[in-house]
């Protein structure tokens, strides 16, 4: 595209050029979470320990999806205490929900809700995040956390990162991420996060 932008029409070279950000945008997107992924590996990646408000984290992680759940119609419905916590690094914990959010919105049609709980118990802080989506097969349940494993049913291009992310993110924060189907349809993810 942009060997043709010189000799292209100028309505042309407009589309030329959003195509142009578009896919910059998708590369600078992989070689953050590339780079992150690298940090999380090589354990140079410095995890704060703070006392995390789970709703606040949640409203947070949603905020860079806003748009994309207005264009789908996707609604966030909330249910947790305000004062329930966890202690762990707010933006790295941050990143995992967002990516676990993202997964929910590719996998529905328009119009979906994704379903976020939250309680505190005795000896660990619970996260639910449900989307009414297509749910995950037998086949690629097992897979679901694997780096570069892209689901059959996404709706978007995505890289196969994110969920492989999340699940390192809390895996450094003495937590863990369990996948399974809902009962009505959709994936359910349940964080646990020890104390």
């Amino acid at each position: 595209m942009a060997d043709l932008l010189e000799e292209a029409e100028p309505e042309k070279q407009t589309e030329f050029i959003h195509n142009i950000q578009v896919s910059l945008n998708k590369m600078e997107w992989l070689v953050g979470a590339l780079l992150k992924m690298a940090k999380l590996d090589s354990g140079t990646a410095i995890l704060q320990k703070e006392k995390i408000f789970i709703k606040e984290l949640i409203l947070h992680s949603a905020e860079p999806l806003a748009i994309s759940m207005d264009l789908h119609g996707v609604k966030l419905c909330l249910n947790g205490n305000d004062t329930d916590s966890f202690f762990g690094d707010f933006g790295w914990s941050a990143e995992a929900i967002t990516n676990i959010l993202k997964n929910g919105i590719e996998h529905m049609e328009n119009g979906g809700n994704l379903y976020v709980s939250w309680s505190e118990k005795s000896v660990y802080s619970e996260i639910e995040i449900e989307d009414e989506g297509s749910g995950i097969s037998d086949e690629e349940l097992p897979h679901i956390f694997e780096r570069l494993y892209r689901g059959k049913t996404a709706r978007h291009s995505g890289f196969g990162i994110g969920m492989a992310m999340a699940q390192s993110i809390f895996a450094k924060q003495n937590g863990t991420i369990k996948a399974q189907n809902r009962e009505e349809g959709g994936a359910k993810f349940i964080i646990h996060v020890r104390k």
